[in-house]
C-alpha cells in the first residue's frame, strides 16, 4: 500500500458543507436515507443504474443497482483496462467504491467530508482502514502526480466548488491519467429555477447542481482534454424513483425526480477526461 501518498496535514477549509454532514451523519434525514439507499452488505449511497426495472424491486436488486451504476463508470473509463492502478474516490459515502476496486486488484483510496462516513466506511470494510480518511473534494490531502484515476460517484452534485474539485483532481493525476465523474446536472442554465416546482431547494445537493456545459467548460479550464460526456437518465431515474415510491413509508419529494427529468429539467450523466 502507498501511505506515503497520504499527506499529514490536518484539513482544513471553509468549505464545510453543513448541510451535506447533517443529512449523511443522520440528523436530519437518517430515515429516509436508509430507506433510499440500502446499505445492510454493500454500503453504496447513489441513485442506481437499472437496465431492467420489474413489477416489484427486491431489496437485492436495488444493492445490485448501485453497484451497477459504479460498474458502469468503470466501463465508460475503462478502468480495469489497466491493472494495478491507483485510484482515488472523492465522495467515498460507506467505502464501497474502494472496496469494489481493491477486489479488482486496484490500489484503491477514498475521501469524504463527512467524518461519520469514513467510520462507516472502516467499520464495513476494516482490512481497508487504512485507505479511507478525511478529505474535501478541492483538499483531498493527497501528494500531486499520485493516482491514474480520479472517480466520484453520486457526489460532485454536493461539492462547494465543481472547478476546485476537478482542479484538485487534475493536480492528483499523473500524465495521462482520467477523471472520471457520474451524477446529475442541469441539461441547461435555465432549469435551475423551473426545478423547483418539482423539488424543494432545500433538498441537499440540488441547490449545487450546475449545467452540464458548465461541468464541461470547467473540465476544459483545469486542464482537461478528450472530454467525453454521455447521458444515462432513462437507466437511473425511472429505477429509483419507482423504489422510491415502494419503499418508502412516508412519501415525500423523492418520486419526482422522475418529473423533473422527464420534464427536460434533470440529467444524470457520466463523465470523463484526461490529463495530457
Amino acid at each position: 500500500m502507498t501511505t506515503a501518498l497520504i499527506s499529514k496535514k490536518k484539513i482544513t477549509s471553509e468549505d464545510t458543507a453543513e448541510e451535506v454532514i447533517a443529512c449523511y451523519e443522520g440528523k436530519k434525514w437518517a430515515k429516509e436515507i436508509n430507506e433510499l439507499f440500502p446499505i445492510t452488505r454493500l454500503g453504496c449511497i447513489n441513485f442506481g443504474y437499472w437496465e431492467h426495472i420489474p413489477d416489484s424491486i427486491s431489496l437485492k436488486l436495488r444493492e445490485k443497482s448501485q453497484l451497477d451504476l459504479y460498474n458502469k463508470l468503470f466501463e465508460f473509463v475503462k478502468i480495469d483496462e489497466k491493472s494495478g492502478s491507483t485510484i482515488l474516490e472523492v465522495g467515498c459515502g460507506r467505502g464501497h467504491g474502494v472496496n469494489l476496486l481493491s477486489i479488482k486488484g486496484h490500489d484503491s483510496y477514498g475521501v469524504d467530508l463527512v467524518e461519520a462516513q469514513i467510520q462507516k466506511c472502516i467499520q464495513n470494510y476494516p482490512n481497508l482502514r487504512l485507505r479511507f480518511k478525511d478529505g474535501l473534494s478541492n483538499k483531498t490531502g493527497f501528494k500531486t502526480h499520485s493516482f491514474d484515476f480520479v472517480i466520484s460517484v453520486e457526489a460532485a452534485q454536493h461539492f462547494h466548488s465543481f472547478f476546485s474539485f476537478v482542479r484538485e483532481g487534475h493536480r492528483v493525476l499523473r500524465n495521462n491519467g482520467k477523471i472520471a465523474i457520474t451524477t446529475f446536472f442541469f441539461p441547461n442554465k435555465h432549469c435551475k429555477k423551473k426545478i423547483k416546482n418539482f423539488i424543494p431547494e432545500d433538498i441537499s445537493g440540488t441547490h449545487r447542481t450546475i449545467p452540464i456545459h458548465n461541468a464541461e467548460d470547467f473540465l476544459k479550464k483545469a486542464g482537461f482534454q478528450n472530454i467525453e460526456i454521455i447521458s444515462i437518465g432513462s437507466k437511473v431515474f425511472h429505477g429509483f424513483c419507482k423504489w422510491a415510491a415502494q419503499s418508502m413509508s412516508k412519501k415525500n419529494h423523492t418520486p419526482k425526480w422522475i418529473d423533473a427529468y422527464e420534464k427536460g429539467l434533470l440529467d444524470y450523466y457520466i463523465i470523463k477526461a484526461i490529463k495530457k
